[in-house]
């Protein structure tokens, strides 16, 4: 039988550390125009004093892709941060880090039980287009950002997505998770 293998699809509509990243993008001004990259929050987020190096955030951005559902600890505030940006982040204290919080617990639109993300269409297309022995483990990520926007991470097999692309799945979906499919070795 083709297309055989592990084919799933887990799904977070506010993943913490991932607006957390993006509040203090926001509030450092740090807004590089890249379409990689989500626009800026949906909420009014207040500007600090903080001076980030882009290219620090952008490793700690790329870094939380890989684990974005990390969350901090008591002694690990900023996870996958990278150790010259932590003082930095630090000085943010715990706002970044409450309001993503707030979000996930009180506003988030896309909280199972009300909102399942229409998968099982989308594999059962990718299932019989597959050729060979293959599997999908794919996490896909929604974020409260402005525009209808998403961005596939084929080596971690995360998909981003906003709020406005998650309300329209059937766009999307299926061509994005065919990004994240990988060939099983026969």
């Amino acid at each position: 039988m083709t297309g055989v293998g592990q084919w799933s699809v887990s799904f977070s509509g506010t993943p913490i550390m991932l607006h957390a990243a993006l509040w203090v993008r926001q509030a450092a001004r740090v807004l590089p125009n890249d379409p990689c990259l989500p626009k800026r929050l949906l909420d009014p987020v207040p500007r600090a004093d903080v001076k980030i190096d882009p290219k620090l955030w952008r490793e700690w951005w790329q870094a939380l892709q890989h684990g974005p559902d990390s969350r901090g600890t008591a002694f690990d505030r900023w996870p996958a941060a990278p150790t010259a940006l932590r003082p930095v982040l630090d000085e943010f204290g715990d706002a970044p880090l409450v309001w993503a919080q707030t979000l996930a617990e009180h506003r988030n639109p896309y909280r199972p039980p009300r909102y399942q993300l229409p998968v099982d269409a989308a594999l059962a297309k990718l299932r019989r287009e597959s050729t060979g022995r293959a599997s999908l483990e794919a996490r896909v990520y929604g974020l409260a950002v402005e525009g209808n926007w998403v961005h596939v991470v084929p080596e971690s097999s995360v998909v981003l997505a906003s709020w406005a692309a998650l309300a329209r799945p059937q766009e999307w979906l299926t061509e994005a998770l065919r990004d994240t499919v990988r060939p099983l070795a026969s």
